[in-house]
This record gives C-alpha cells, sequence and structure tokens, in this order.
C-alpha cells in the first residue's frame, strides 16, 4: 500500500507566497545594490539601483522617476536605460533601448538587457542561462526565479539577500 500523495500548489497560496517574497525583498537596506558594476557614475548608479527596487515592488511610475533622475545625473547611464525599458510597454521597450547605443555595458547589465530583450517565451531560457552565469547577482537571481516560476528558488534568493548588506 504505497500511497504517493501530490501536492498541487494552490494559486492563492502562490500568490501570498509571492507578496511575501516580494516584500521581504523591498526591504533590501538602501545601500544594496540590485547591479553593482555598472555604465554609470557612482550617483546615478545607486539612483538607478533605486529604480530597479521600485520595479521589483511593483511600483513602475517611481521606477522611471528613479531612472529618469539617474540620467539627469549621468546622461550617459545605460543601466538608466535598462531600467525604463523594463519598466516601458512592450512596444516603447526599444525607444529606451536604442539610447544605449553604443555605450559600453557591464556584464550584469548585459544579462539584464538580454532578460529584457526576451521574448515572453525565450525569458524563462534566456534568464536561467544568465543566473547560470553569474549565480551571485541578486537581480538575476530574481528574474531567473520570477520567470521559471521557481518559488523555492525565489524564497532561497530572498534568504540570502534580504539583511546582507551591512550599514
Amino acid at each position: 500500500m504505497n500511497q504517493s500523495i501530490h501536492f498541487k500548489p494552490n494559486r492563492e497560496i502562490m500568490r501570498l507566497l509571492l507578496t511575501t517574497v516580494i516584500i521581504c525583498l523591498s526591504t533590501i537596506q538602501t545601500n544594496a545594490q540590485w547591479i553593482e558594476s555598472s555604465s554609470c557614475d557612482e550617483l546615478s548608479g545607486t539612483i538607478a539601483n533605486k529604480g530597479i527596487t521600485h520595479l521589483v515592488n511593483l511600483e513602475p511610475m517611481s521606477a522611471v522617476a528613479m531612472a529618469n533622475a539617474a540620467l539627469i545625473a549621468d546622461e550617459s547611464c545605460a543601466l538608466a536605460n535598462i531600467v525604463l525599458a523594463d519598466a516601458a510597454i512592450e512596444r516603447d521597450k526599444m525607444t529606451y533601448l536604442s539610447q544605449i547605443g553604443s555605450l559600453s555595458l557591464s556584464a550584469e547589465e548585459k544579462a539584464y538587457l538580454n532578460i529584457i530583450l526576451a521574448t515572453n517565451e525565450e525569458r524563462p531560457s534566456v534568464a536561467a542561462e544568465e543566473f547560470k552565469k553569474q549565480s551571485s547577482n541578486p537581480l538575476l537571481h530574481y528574474k531567473y526565479a520570477g520567470s521559471n516560476g521557481d518559488w523555492e528558488s525565489m524564497l532561497d534568493g530572498a534568504s540570502k539577500y534580504v539583511g546582507s548588506e551591512q550599514s
């Protein structure tokens, strides 16, 4: 009498779990950086990273404001344009990405950009590939777990990165 129990996750439980993880991620201290190495100067890089925090917290208008502020501080900040593209609707993404042009991107920025440029169908595999290359990056971990529906990895990332920065 070997009975196996199959667990089917309830959508409401998964939604609650995702909300909890997002709240945990939002508590990352103010000096935490999603993208450590960027093409931006220090001030605009910090501002653009705060824009990413707003995106993770489902606050796209605040993310756009932070990205625009980063561009005021450093108009060659590619990360700010990537944040704007990530917050934009599909038809407007290329408008922001065309601003990047020939700027040199860090490896983290390139990985983030590759995930954004992927179609909805390609995004899970692209995110997994980029995360595999840079598994210590919290943003790539978040993008991987979110696009692949890997809730265990999402929780692992939250426990690994939340509160890991010292003030």
